[in-house]
């Protein structure tokens, strides 16, 4: 559980996604899986200088007060931890600590740059006539896809 300063008290759960309560209304909002959070189960909660707020789960996340989108950090970005205790930190500094599985993990959060992840369409599978196509099925006298989808570079369509 973390009060944000601003109003707020974040609370981490077991299954049940990170939950925002709004001292002043006494509502809450909940977010989960389906609005961008890696996992539900958030062990541990911090907010930075800005207002954002950092919590730890399957890797360490960071909810932006300002555009409400999230950024996820894990083992690609150097954070190589099993998992994180209930444990969080913000020193005078500013840098936040989570406890893990190995000790702490340490960071300034103003130099933490987060990455926009480039994604590529990939084709998993096409219907004809609203039929699935497997690889190397004859329709007619045309094989429409004659290797895997994600192995071909051209599809002949009857």
């Amino acid at each position: 559980m973390h009060d944000d300063g601003y109003g707020h008290i974040w609370i981490g759960t077991n299954g049940g996604g990170l939950n925002k309560f709004d001292k002043k209304t006494g509502w809450f909002e909940i977010f989960t899986l389906k609005d961008g959070l890696k996992s539900d189960f958030v062990n541990a909660i911090q907010s930075d200088k800005g207002g954002n707020i950092w919590f730890a789960s399957t890797g360490i996340s960071k909810y932006d007060i300002k555009s409400k989108t999230f950024s996820h950090f894990d083992k690609a970005d150097g954070i190589d931890s099993k998992y994180f205790t209930g444990a969080a930190f913000r020193d005078e500094n500013g840098d936040i600590y989570f406890g893990d599985n190995e000790g702490v993990v340490v960071f300034d959060p103003m130099n933490v740059k987060t990455q926009k992840e480039s994604r590529i369409p990939e084709l998993t599978g096409i219907r004809f006539f609203g039929q699935p196509v497997n690889t190397r099925q004859n329709i007619g006298s045309d094989i429409p896809i004659p290797i895997s989808l994600g192995y071909t570079s051209t599809i002949n369509l009857p």
